[in-house]
């Protein structure tokens, strides 16, 4: 369980690259996963994939900060996160074509920050 969580997060992080096909998706999908449902797509093109209910480690150990610099204080202190319900991500990031296509709108352009 703990081990799909990580996968999952990574995926999230690093991004997909040029978006996947369903059954690719499907394919690279772990049996937790299946277990639950299939990934479903929405109209305009954005997969999604179950993430069962569990338990996971976020965040980093003090000591592996303390191999960084002490940088990246955004992800201390390491502490337990529980899922209790599943629920759908989707499999990669979402473009800015893909959120226009949802919402009318670039959210970037109505950024405060910049």
């Amino acid at each position: 369980m703990r081990a799909l969580l990580v996968i999952l997060l990574l995926t999230a992080v690093t991004g997909c690259g040029s978006a996947p096909d369903l059954s690719s998706v499907k394919a690279n999908m772990a049996a937790e996963q299946l277990a639950i449902a299939e990934p479903i797509a929405d109209s305009v093109g954005i997969i999604f994939v179950p993430i069962p209910a569990g338990e996971f480690q976020m965040g980093t150990p003090k000591d592996k900060n303390k191999k960084r610099g002490g940088r990246g204080n955004s992800d201390r202190p390491a502490h337990r996160v529980q899922i209790t319900t599943p629920f759908y991500l989707s499999s990669c990031e979402i473009t800015q074509e893909q959120f226009r296509d949802c919402d009318g709108g670039f959210p970037l352009e109505r950024s405060a920050v910049g």
